[in-house]
Protein backbone atom coordinates (compact mmCIF):
# COMPACT_ATOMS: atom_id res chain seq x y z
CA UNK A 1 0.00 0.00 0.00
CA UNK A 2 1.17 3.27 -0.51
CA UNK A 3 1.01 6.55 1.24
CA UNK A 4 -1.51 9.13 0.25
CA UNK A 5 -1.15 10.84 -2.69
CA UNK A 6 -3.70 11.72 -5.91
CA UNK A 7 -3.51 7.62 -6.55
CA UNK A 8 -4.27 7.24 -3.18
CA UNK A 9 -6.64 10.03 -1.82
CA UNK A 10 -7.56 10.34 1.84
CA UNK A 11 -11.11 10.97 3.35
CA UNK A 12 -12.52 12.75 6.67
CA UNK A 13 -15.05 10.85 8.33
CA UNK A 14 -17.06 12.37 10.97
CA UNK A 15 -17.38 10.21 14.58
CA UNK A 16 -20.96 10.88 14.77
CA UNK A 17 -21.56 8.39 11.50
CA UNK A 18 -19.55 5.32 12.80
CA UNK A 19 -20.80 6.10 16.38
CA UNK A 20 -24.62 5.74 14.88
CA UNK A 21 -23.18 2.86 13.10
CA UNK A 22 -22.08 0.95 16.36
CA UNK A 23 -25.49 1.72 17.63
CA UNK A 24 -27.32 -0.12 15.20
CA UNK A 25 -28.10 -3.45 16.19
CA UNK A 26 -29.05 -4.43 12.97
CA UNK A 27 -25.31 -4.72 12.43
CA UNK A 28 -22.78 -7.89 13.28
CA UNK A 29 -21.12 -7.23 16.99
CA UNK A 30 -17.74 -7.56 15.65
CA UNK A 31 -18.61 -4.56 12.94
CA UNK A 32 -20.64 -2.36 15.63
CA UNK A 33 -17.39 -2.95 18.02
CA UNK A 34 -15.17 -1.39 14.59
CA UNK A 35 -17.86 1.29 14.82
CA UNK A 36 -17.44 2.39 17.96
CA UNK A 37 -13.54 2.18 17.65
CA UNK A 38 -14.04 4.89 14.51
CA UNK A 39 -16.19 6.58 16.58
CA UNK A 40 -14.51 7.38 18.90
CA UNK A 41 -10.53 7.43 18.49
CA UNK A 42 -7.92 10.08 19.03
CA UNK A 43 -5.09 11.17 17.12
CA UNK A 44 -3.23 8.48 18.56
CA UNK A 45 -5.77 5.64 17.05
CA UNK A 46 -6.75 4.71 20.38
CA UNK A 47 -10.17 4.57 21.65
CA UNK A 48 -10.17 4.56 25.53
CA UNK A 49 -12.97 2.90 28.02
CA UNK A 50 -13.07 2.31 31.65
CA UNK A 51 -13.31 -1.68 32.26
CA UNK A 52 -16.49 -3.22 31.62
CA UNK A 53 -17.87 -0.16 29.67
CA UNK A 54 -17.84 -1.67 26.22
CA UNK A 55 -19.44 -4.87 27.24
CA UNK A 56 -22.37 -2.73 28.96
CA UNK A 57 -22.76 -0.35 26.30
CA UNK A 58 -23.71 -3.22 23.96
CA UNK A 59 -25.33 -4.93 26.34
CA UNK A 60 -23.01 -8.35 25.71
CA UNK A 61 -20.90 -10.53 27.91
CA UNK A 62 -17.10 -9.99 28.27
CA UNK A 63 -16.74 -13.28 26.28
CA UNK A 64 -19.14 -12.00 23.59
CA UNK A 65 -17.31 -9.02 23.59
CA UNK A 66 -13.36 -10.99 23.34
CA UNK A 67 -14.95 -12.48 20.34
CA UNK A 68 -15.96 -9.33 18.68
CA UNK A 69 -12.61 -8.05 19.43
CA UNK A 70 -11.08 -11.07 17.86
CA UNK A 71 -12.75 -11.20 14.95
CA UNK A 72 -12.26 -7.60 13.90
CA UNK A 73 -8.47 -7.98 14.62
CA UNK A 74 -8.78 -11.13 12.28
CA UNK A 75 -10.76 -9.10 9.32
CA UNK A 76 -7.71 -6.43 9.48
CA UNK A 77 -10.26 -3.97 10.81
CA UNK A 78 -8.74 -3.34 14.52
CA UNK A 79 -5.34 -3.16 14.90
CA UNK A 80 -3.69 -6.61 17.39
CA UNK A 81 -3.38 -5.09 20.52
CA UNK A 82 -7.18 -3.73 20.72
CA UNK A 83 -9.04 -4.88 24.16
CA UNK A 84 -12.20 -4.16 25.49
CA UNK A 85 -10.12 -0.98 27.42
CA UNK A 86 -8.65 0.31 24.32
CA UNK A 87 -9.64 -0.16 20.83
CA UNK A 88 -7.07 0.41 18.38
CA UNK A 89 -7.58 1.22 14.85
CA UNK A 90 -5.95 -0.44 12.18
CA UNK A 91 -2.14 1.11 10.76
CA UNK A 92 -2.49 3.91 7.80
CA UNK A 93 -6.00 5.36 9.36
CA UNK A 94 -5.21 8.66 10.93
CA UNK A 95 -6.45 12.01 12.47
CA UNK A 96 -8.44 12.51 15.68
CA UNK A 97 -8.24 15.32 18.38
CA UNK A 98 -5.32 15.19 20.26
CA UNK A 99 -1.41 14.83 18.83
CA UNK A 100 -0.64 11.02 17.35
CA UNK A 101 2.14 10.52 20.39
CA UNK A 102 0.09 11.15 23.27
CA UNK A 103 0.22 8.11 25.30
CA UNK A 104 -2.67 5.43 25.86
CA UNK A 105 -3.91 4.87 29.67
CA UNK A 106 -3.82 0.81 28.48
CA UNK A 107 -0.95 0.84 26.33
CA UNK A 108 1.51 3.64 27.35
CA UNK A 109 3.74 5.35 25.02
CA UNK A 110 2.99 5.56 21.39
CA UNK A 111 6.57 4.74 19.38
CA UNK A 112 5.34 5.48 15.78
CA UNK A 113 3.02 7.50 13.84
CA UNK A 114 -0.26 6.12 12.57
CA UNK A 115 0.29 6.37 8.74
CA UNK A 116 2.74 3.48 9.08
CA UNK A 117 1.31 0.30 7.61
CA UNK A 118 1.07 2.17 4.20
Amino acid sequence: MKAMDVQNPGGIHLHSFWLARADDPSLELWLRVVALAFGSHRANGHSQFAAGWVAKWFHKSPSQLSTAIKTAKAKGMLGAESTSRCLVLPPGVTGGLGHPFDPCSVHGRIKKPRDEGF
